[in-house]
């Protein structure tokens, strides 16, 4: 059987979220840490997109919902 599919690791680009990028227990949501799983990139965007998350225009940068630059 073959199986396909496509990650997406987000990490919020904000101060705060950025500290905690050293430390083991990063890999929460509250500390700007999403995973998406998908068919493809441009449906994993679509739903980090709808949960919120915002992106610079080339895609490299990207803030978790409610956080700050």
């Amino acid at each position: 059987m073959v199986f396909g599919g496509y990650t997406l690791d987000l990490t919020c680009d904000c101060p705060d979220c950025q500290s905690y990028m050293g430390t083991p227990e990063y890999r929460t949501e509250e500390k700007g840490f999403k995973r998406l799983v998908g068919d493809n990139f441009t449906e994993c965007f679509r739903a980090a997109k709808k949960r919120g998350w915002k992106f610079n225009a080339n895609k490299t940068h990207c803030l978790a919902p409610g956080h700050k630059v």
